[in-house]
């Protein structure tokens, strides 16, 4: 659900658990929370919410996950890493 809003340029917030901290860039696309810290994620959401009518916020925020996310970029990433695998077994 996080990609999906933050392709539409929709920044997210969550807490530093799981596979969020690597989804969402700490106060750049979005707001990281301590883990099980309400008082945190709170102020996270105040934050979006304010940095949310910045136009060039809201396209940082899509761009980040166009360039890390999007079937290209990935693929690019696995085609990479089968290339870096044949690579070693080959030497």
């Amino acid at each position: 659900m996080i990609m999906e809003a933050m392709a539409c340029g929709i920044p997210c917030g969550g807490f530093n658990t799981g596979g969020i901290p690597g989804m969402i860039l700490h106060q750049q696309t979005g707001y990281v929370a301590q883990y099980k810290s309400a008082e945190d994620l709170a102020f996270g959401i105040r934050s979006v919410i304010e940095k949310s009518s910045d136009s060039s916020f809201k396209k940082e925020v899509r761009d980040f996950i166009v360039t890390n996310y999007a079937e290209e970029s990935v693929a690019k990433r696995y085609i990479q890493l089968y290339a870096n695998v044949l690579k070693s077994k080959m030497q």
